[in-house]
């Protein structure tokens, strides 16, 4: 059973001082995504007595497959609830002992942690869903890229079996394929599952999931490496755990933008201005795939339409010839690095010639006539 302090919800609140102090403020009420924080290596003690591990962190997810058995190391030192997840190694993990072990380590891990995952093609059996209540089960599954029906289907499967949570992951190699699991939640309409893309080319997606009832978002404890991100990042730079309004999406296309600070500064100033939009990165390789099948209409049909982007090498000429309408820097420059939607079309834009000219003029070097090396 779980510990006896375990709250029965799977997603837990703040507590309740907090809660209290949220609902006397004269800020808006917004909605909240729990934050995730997964645990792939092991724990220093400056890592535990840290503010993700004690106050950021609703879920501290030990991936038990990597650093082992640590609940009693961490239990004193977070405020949210320890999930466990003994990832296989078909699932992406590195566990792959026999069944009879793994069933026993995940019924040892129930009297410990408050939250189990269950991976759905090895888990579900009778020994081990009659000892871990539904409250306690997180039911996952983690593939391949597929489309939304596809998930549909395995998660009905999955939803024949009561969880807390149900987690769906495909690993994916291009962005538009990351498409399918916003269009699964989007159709599902469930608070209880969330899915999204992993890898570079879904890291997007994770942020969007809870915009669309997806109730958990996952980022790392440490450095997670760029297709993850940290816990500190989805707070500074995305504004999580606070569902802020979002009518539209923008963000920087690039082949090399994950680690950029272009969502910290343009999301803060979205929440200083309560512009509701979230700028995200889109790490692209197919500039024309990803904008045909995600920019012009994928995000369009899941509610959060594309308003604008700026465009990095190597995709700028890409984007001129995608603009309907331009600029006469964009024009001369042959290249564009902001699309911003007009109506039903595109205008195409380009900052780096005007600022390089302003810059020059500054320090008193003339431009005109001449030509860049």
């Amino acid at each position: 059973m779980p510990p006896k302090n375990a709250p029965t919800d799977f997603c837990c609140p703040q507590n309740r001082e907090a809660m209290l102090l949220r609902a006397t403020s004269s800020e808006p009420p917004w909605p909240t995504a729990a934050i995730n924080a997964v645990v792939t290596e092991p724990l220093s003690p400056a890592d535990v007595e840290s503010d993700t591990l004690g106050h950021r962190a609703d879920l501290v997810e030990i991936r038990a497959d990597l650093v082992g058995e640590v609940a009693a190391h961490v239990r004193n030192h977070i405020r949210g609830r320890l999930v466990y997840c003994l990832r296989s190694r078909d699932h992406g993990g590195v566990f792959d002992g026999s069944a009879e072990e793994r069933h026993a380590r995940l019924l040892a891990a129930a009297e410990h942690y408050d939250v189990v995952d269950l991976e759905a093609e090895r888990d579900l059996i009778p020994e081990v869903l009659d000892r871990i209540p539904v409250p306690q089960r997180r039911i996952s599954w983690h593939g391949t890229a597929a489309d939304h029906a596809v998930l549909r289907d395995r998660f009905d499967r999955m939803a024949t079996v009561g969880a807390g949570l149900y987690l769906l992951t495909t690993d994916v190699s291009r962005p538009e394929q990351a498409l399918a699991p916003l269009r699964f939640l989007h159709d599902v309409a469930r608070s209880d599952v969330t899915a999204f893309g992993t890898g570079p080319a879904g890291f997007w997606s994770r942020l969007l999931a809870p915009r669309l009832g997806a109730p958990v978002v996952f980022g790392t404890v440490g450095d997670g490496g760029a297709a993850v991100p940290t816990v500190g990042r989805l707070v500074a730079d995305y504004g999580f755990p606070d569902l802020r309004p979002v009518h539209s999406v923008n963000g920087i296309v690039g082949r090399s933008v994950l680690k950029s600070v272009s969502p910290r500064v343009h999301n803060a100033g979205y929440r200083t201005l309560d512009v509701p939009a979230l700028y995200v990165p889109f790490q692209v390789e197919d500039f024309s795939s990803f904008w045909n099948e995600v920019a012009d209409s994928g995000l369009s049909e899941i509610g959060l339409p594309l308003g604008a982007v700026t465009v990095v090498s190597p995709h700028k000429e890409a984007a001129l010839t995608t603009a309907r309408t331009t600029s006469h820097a964009a024009r001369r420059s042959g290249s564009a690095n902001s699309l911003v939607r007009r109506g039903d079309s595109w205008f195409g834009d380009t900052s780096n010639s005007p600022a390089i000219s302003r810059a020059l003029a500054d320090v008193g070097v003339p431009v005109s006539g001449r030509k860049a090396p």
